[in-house]
């Protein structure tokens, strides 16, 4: 019997099990590069305010008012930055850790096995936290694209083992057909050989039996 037969085939990740997680940390990451852009959201705040404020009054002057504005962000940004970059900080830390928390959690209790068939999986969720929660950078989408680079890992793995197994099973299955065949030849073989024991035997008690006959006549 073929020695993997009753082995079931090895389990394969595909796109499709794979695309909602891949989703969802976009999704997160998305989230993220919101709060990371509060950091140049202060002086953009201050110049739509003078711009509207100053405009409504006295109209733009043919395009005074908007190049005047732009000076008074550069100073009135600052104030407003104040109040935006803390607050753009914490959400993207917070979004960030609570995004690595959700796909890591999803990953562990829905494909827990890519921790332990793919070496490097831990450490590049390790960098890529790290890239993630760093200030600025952390507009990289580092979460989508680590969750990516995982499940394309796998399931190119997962592809070279069932790969494989199919080309075990295969082997094995040509194996039996040898085998089998060989048997048959064997079995052929030993039936033949039987039958001519047989026709032999027949064939002398057929002479013991024709002389005592013989003897009969002449006598």
């Amino acid at each position: 019997m073929p020695r993997n037969r009753n082995n079931p085939a090895p389990p394969v990740m595909t796109k499709g099990k794979a695309g909602p997680v891949i989703v969802v940390a976009a999704i997160f990451d998305l989230f993220q590069i919101f709060f990371v852009f509060f950091w140049f959201l202060g002086p953009a705040l201050a110049s739509l305010y003078c711009t509207a404020k100053v405009s409504s009054w006295v109209g733009s002057l043919w395009g005074l008012v908007p190049a005047a504005c732009t000076g008074v962000a550069a100073v009135g940004g600052s104030a407003a930055t104040a109040v935006t970059v803390p607050i753009g900080v914490v959400m993207a830390f917070a979004v960030g850790l609570f995004g690595w928390a959700t796909i890591i959690l999803w990953i562990a209790l829905t494909n827990s096995r890519v921790f332990k068939e793919d070496k490097g999986a831990i450490v590049r969720i390790i960098i890529g936290l790290i890239i993630d929660e760093a200030p600025l950078i952390g507009a990289l989408p580092a979460l989508s694209y680590t969750t990516w680079r995982l499940y394309h890992t796998q399931i190119k793995m997962d592809k070279a083992k069932l790969k494989r197994y199919q080309a075990e099973q295969k082997a094995d299955e040509e194996r039996e057909r040898q085998e089998q065949a060989l048997q048959y030849m064997q079995y052929r073989a030993l039936k033949e050989a039987q039958m001519q024991e047989m026709e032999a035997a027949n064939d002398a008690q057929y002479k013991q039996d024709e002389i005592p006959e013989e003897g009969r006549r002449a006598a």
